[in-house]
């Protein structure tokens, strides 16, 4: 499977740790709202760039420098959950900041940006809070599924 998709899953493995999501860790673009199921998380793909200054010739290829974005999309019950985002997303960085599984696939990761709107149109509104991770990972252009 390719370097992207071993980081969303080293993510995904990451928040069931986290108690306040009570395992509702999701590895799609659709959350299945209902308010029972609420807080819960979308880990999604966002984006990718490839850097065109930093690439090297080495044993078997070239190594290709990475910086894909990875979305973490927290979603609570109700208008004004600014105080809940706010403990779940430090619950959230404290633990991707310390996660030896995405050590092994990432030489450097940061939270980019934070969002939040509210979906003022469901019956009872959602708030969406959208963590924006950046992974900095190496690969050789003839091995997307292994890290350097």
């Amino acid at each position: 499977m390719h370097i992207r998709n071993q980081l969303r899953n080293a993510i995904g493995n990451e928040l069931l740790k986290v108690a306040s999501l009570a395992g509702r860790v999701y590895m799609s673009r659709v959350y299945p709202f209902s308010s029972a199921a609420l807080p819960g998380v979308n880990v999604r793909f966002n984006s990718e760039t490839i850097s065109e200054e930093e690439r090297a010739n080495v044993a078997g290829g070239r190594e290709i420098f990475r910086a894909v974005t990875i979305d973490v999309v927290v979603n609570l019950m109700g208008q004004d959950s600014d105080d809940e985002f706010d403990e779940i997303s430090a619950d959230i960085e404290s633990t991707l900041y310390a996660s030896d599984e995405i050590k092994c696939l990432a030489k450097d990761w940061v939270l980019a940006s934070t969002e939040i709107e509210v979906l003022p149109e469901a019956e009872d509104p959602i708030t969406l809070g959208t963590m924006s991770w950046v992974f900095l990972y190496a690969n050789i252009d003839t091995e997307p599924r292994k890290s350097r």
